[in-house]
């Protein structure tokens, strides 16, 4: 806060008017001394400190309406350092990679707790709207926040979604809102968001969309190189997509240090896969439905200045049909089904050891299965425990942070073989500094050491999957 002083002295003066009224003239002068007081004039001098070891970027609601974005993906594209690769327009698959890194070396979260997705290592962006989506904020490297699950340290970056909460006004009890977007290719998007609130403390969302559209584009098909040959206009065939998203969730303000939120949330979709365009066979037939829900629970308890204790779970469930009726071999078509499964708990300790060191312990475990319909199939299940143990310090020239990351992994299967188990420790430190006194100029530093296991596909896809295959190692500086 700056405060400008403007001293105004008292001045003595004569004035001397003129008026006219009714072609009369008449002069009058007059000696008078005004005396004024001293004003002050205050205003708030701000200065932006950026005061992350590591890459932070984020979008704030409001900043996002500004984006003009219909998807998660959509306003994603506008981080720096990110490539958002887009599988099939409006409908197909949609991930994000940092710093050219892979998909698979980037986690999502959900309002605190992270996406996951066994089978492909992925996930599908395209998925989320940002209807009900409060900030985006992506991290490179690791987040200046030590406390969260451990899973959160287990990444080379951090895409993070949080989902609106349910906010009134004085003597409201209600919220409603509702959108409907349309567009070129017959897109028809509607939604509507709902919040209700049951008591002082008790809340209440929820909200559903759905979306569809024909992906009928045109383009033009080329008979040849030469000038004069043959073209013909076409459009595209089988590119139509439906999806249904539906989400509830529950929310529990006890106090200002004591929070609960529960959440379901379900989606599905329906799709064709329009395969390359080529002479003589401009249509395909194939086909690829998914479904996926998950329901997840979050609570955070502030003892005292010095203890936060924080635990979450969830359970997910996910399942994937692939078809294609127009196969030329001898079964005469290929329809592939898989299923996953997934249990996580989480449990999470912060201890302000002074106002600015502070340290924190977390500790994940998760059990993931997958099943098919396949012959000979694996059926992998693999035991996951993570615990990271972070160290952060802070004052107005340095931020410093450091944190250790035992994973402990073992695998089975059922047929075949698994791919064994794996133990490894992850170590991460950064730093910021800010050289000179009265000039917000800082300079950051970070080094990390992250791992990402293959995935399922990898490991028991058909007659392609490996299981010898090793953890991926990615050093970031």
């Amino acid at each position: 806060m700056e405060k400008r002083t403007l001293a105004i002295f008292a001045v003595s003066c004569n004035l001397f008017l003129s008026t006219s009224l009714f072609a009369q003239q008449q002069r009058v002068d007059t000696a008078r001394t005004y005396y004024i007081p001293e004003i002050t004039v205050s205003d708030i001098y701000q200065t932006r400190e950026v005061r992350s070891t590591a890459p932070l970027q984020i979008f704030s609601k409001d900043a996002l309406k500004n984006l003009n974005a219909l998807q998660v993906s959509d306003a994603v594209k506008h981080f720096a350092g990110v490539t958002v690769k887009d599988y099939g327009g409006i409908g197909g698959l949609k991930t994000i990679s940092i710093r050219s890194l892979g998909a698979q070396h980037t986690a999502v979260g959900y309002d605190g707790i992270t996406l996951t997705d066994c089978q492909t290592g992925q996930i599908d962006l395209g998925r989320f709207s940002l209807d009900n989506v409060d900030q985006l904020s992506l991290s490179n490297g690791q987040s200046d926040n030590i406390f969260q699950p451990a899973r959160f340290f287990a990444s080379a970056g951090i895409l993070n979604i949080q989902t609106l909460t349910p906010r009134f006004e004085d003597g409201k009890h209600t919220n409603i809102s509702a959108s409907f977007k349309t567009g070129s290719w017959g897109l028809v998007n509607p939604s509507l968001l709902l919040e209700q609130r049951i008591s002082r403390k008790w809340t209440v969302s929820a909200n559903g969309e759905w979306m569809s559209s024909n992906g009928h584009y045109p383009y033009t098909l080329y008979y040849g190189n030469e000038e004069g040959d043959l073209s013909s206009r076409e459009k595209r065939k089988n590119t139509d997509v439906q999806t249904f998203r539906a989400e509830v969730g529950l929310y529990g303000n006890f106090s200002d240090k004591e929070q609960w939120r529960l959440k379901a949330y379900y989606f599905q979709s329906s799709r064709g896969l329009p395969n390359a365009t080529t002479f003589y066979y401009t249509h395909s037939s194939q086909r690829l439905w998914d479904k996926n829900t998950f329901i997840q629970s979050q609570y955070k308890k502030e003892f005292n200045r010095q203890w936060v204790f924080q635990t979450s779970a969830k359970w997910n469930w996910s399942y994937q049909r692939y078809l294609d009726p127009d196969y030329k071999g001898s079964t005469g078509e290929i329809e592939n089904s898989y299923y996953q499964q997934e249990y996580y708990l989480s449990g999470s300790v912060l201890y302000r050891l002074l106002n600015n060191l502070s340290f924190s312990l977390s500790s994940d475990g998760s059990i993931n299965t997958m099943n098919a319909n396949l012959n000979d199939f694996a059926h992998p299940t693999r035991y996951s425990w993570l615990t990271a143990f972070a160290g952060k310090y802070v004052n107005n020239w340095l931020t410093l942070s450091a944190s250790a990351l035992a994973t402990v992994i073992y695998e089975q299967a059922d047929k075949g073989g698994s791919a064994g188990n794996h133990r490894k420790l992850s170590p991460y430190v950064s730093a910021s500094f800010k050289p000179f006194d009265k000039e917000e100029f800082r300079i950051r530093i970070f080094y990390k050491d992250i791992f990402r296991l293959p995935s399922f596909n990898d490991l028991y896809y058909g007659e392609t999957g490996n299981n010898k295959l090793k953890p991926e190692n990615a050093r970031q500086y």
